[in-house]
């Protein structure tokens, strides 16, 4: 093989077509992220939650529980709807109490 001597422009020229050579013969594979997450349908989310499915939907129109569409689909998931169950929690009676009476305690010392 014989060395060629090229110009700053032939050189260019060759590497710029090497690369759009090989860039154009480069497919991606597609970037898949694995996720452990669970996703529910409507069916699905009413036997977990013990729902009925007119309420879900209700909800759903409402905007008062996480959920995902694609077209007609509509999907859920497991950890949203759980988180979302949990911030529903009301407290007992015993700690509103305990909250009344430290908030009691905290006005009878003022400022500090």
């Amino acid at each position: 093989m014989a060395l060629a001597l090229l110009s700053e422009n032939e050189l260019n020229t060759v590497v710029e077509k090497a690369v759009v050579k090989a860039l154009s013969e480069y497919t991606p594979s597609p970037t898949i992220i694995p996720t452990t997450e669970e996703w529910l349908t409507v069916d699905q989310l009413a036997s977990y939650i013990h729902f009925k499915k007119p309420t879900i939907y209700g909800y759903v129109s409402a905007k008062r529980i996480p959920h995902y569409k694609r077209g007609k689909i509509l999907l859920f998931l497991k950890s949203e709807i759980d988180h979302w169950l949990l911030s529903a929690r009301q407290s007992t009676k015993t700690e509103i109490e305990n909250e009344v009476h430290a908030s009691f305690i905290r006005r009878q010392k003022g400022p500090q």
